[in-house]
């Protein structure tokens, strides 16, 4: 994992890892200069089970380099790239360690997504097919397709270790998807294996970067989609996602949850090819009450049914609380955990006592 100011999550984390760990595999862990309690938990939890190792950095490198930085130090044939604070759910490590004996380049992974408070089950993922499904190296683009909904989420990649250190990856720092570079760049040796039951659940509300959420999908994620070698229809269908993300409705939830403002329509908006009327439209929603915008979008939300609308309803609740993430500090990023896969000494199986951490 790269992690930052984890403290209280992390630990539910890494008990749903040690839950299933076997003697194949070894959970390492860059810290990116963490100011909480995340040495403390995470030292406890590593001197409870030597398959975890622990790396603290004197500055924080950011998501992309500490997650380069913890495959560098991982020993094993592959790498699951784990976000610190989602759940691996039962049977998922068996079921990718025997995947991995076809060989493949890379393993996706389908995820769903729970209410970060009461863990209810919200929806899975965008993933475009029903059931596993492997694609050749030389279908990188139909790959791309398929899963780009699904593959921006840190948690859906496993991943060769040698084919991450072989490929570059420095210009894809500070982008926030160095993963989605690193596959993409080019045709992947082995192919792909794209698991379409979910393996692991996201826990809405507890994302950090959802307060740069506008730098993130209107800027750098149709940066990184348009440099890469794919066809012209995969590289359009992924730009749809950064869409969604300015049209007014999208713009009034980020308002409600304080990631939208005047100033972030300046920052990120103002240079966009849009009529006059649309415009006045944004800026009138970026200076509305945030607090009214959010008791109207909860009762809209609270009346209608689906995996959408309860998961909007989630993220909603959680920005009332003083326990906000990015109410702390906006600018603070996570990094990333990776969940190497190899023979290691025997790790001690079972759940730590989550009162410990």
């Amino acid at each position: 994992m790269a992690t930052r100011n984890r403290g209280t999550l992390i630990g539910v984390t890494l008990d749903s890892i040690l839950s299933q760990i076997t003697p194949e595999c070894e959970i390492v862990i860059v810290d990116g200069a963490s100011t909480d309690s995340t040495p403390r938990v995470v030292q406890c939890i590593a001197e409870q089970h030597r398959c975890v190792r622990y790396f603290r950095q004197e500055t924080n490198g950011g998501l992309d380099q500490d997650f380069d930085q913890a495959i560098r130090f991982a020993h094993g044939t592959y790498c699951w790239l784990m976000p610190d604070d989602d759940i691996v759910l039962p049977g998922a490590i068996a079921k990718i360690l025997s995947t991995l004996r076809e060989g493949n380049s890379v393993i996706l992974i389908n995820v769903e997504c729970r209410d970060g408070w009461t863990g209810e089950v919200l929806s899975s993922s965008d993933l475009e097919i029903d059931s596993d499904k492997v694609f050749p190296s030389d279908q990188l683009s139909e790959l791309f397709k398929i899963s780009y909904g699904l593959v921006n989420y840190l948690g859906s990649v496993v991943i060769s270790r040698s084919l991450w250190l072989q490929r570059e990856r420095l210009r894809y720092y500070n982008t926030e998807f160095v993963h989605v570079g690193v596959i993409f760049q080019e045709a992947l040796p082995g192919g792909a294996y794209v698991i379409a039951t979910p393996l692991i659940a996201t826990r809405v509300g507890n994302h950090q970067w959802m307060a740069r959420s506008l730098e993130v999908w209107v800027r750098k994620w149709p940066e990184l989609v348009r440099s890469l070698p794919l066809s012209e229809a995969a590289k359009d269908k992924a730009l749809s996602l950064a869409n969604v993300f300015v049209t007014p409705a999208h713009l009034s939830f980020l308002r409600a949850i304080g990631s939208y403002s005047l100033e972030i329509y300046r920052r990120y908006l103002l240079g966009l090819n849009i009529g006059w009327m649309r415009r006045t439209i944004l800026v009138l929603i970026a200076i509305s009450p945030r607090a009214v915008l959010n008791a109207i979008l909860l009762a809209y939300f609270s009346c209608q049914r689906g995996p959408s609308h309860a998961h909007a309803r989630a993220i909603l609740r959680r920005s009332q609380s003083c326990f906000w993430p990015w109410r702390i500090n906006v600018a603070d990023m996570s990094a990333g955990m990776s969940l190497t896969l190899r023979p290691t000494p025997s790790c001690e199986a079972g759940r730590h006592e989550q009162s410990r951490a």
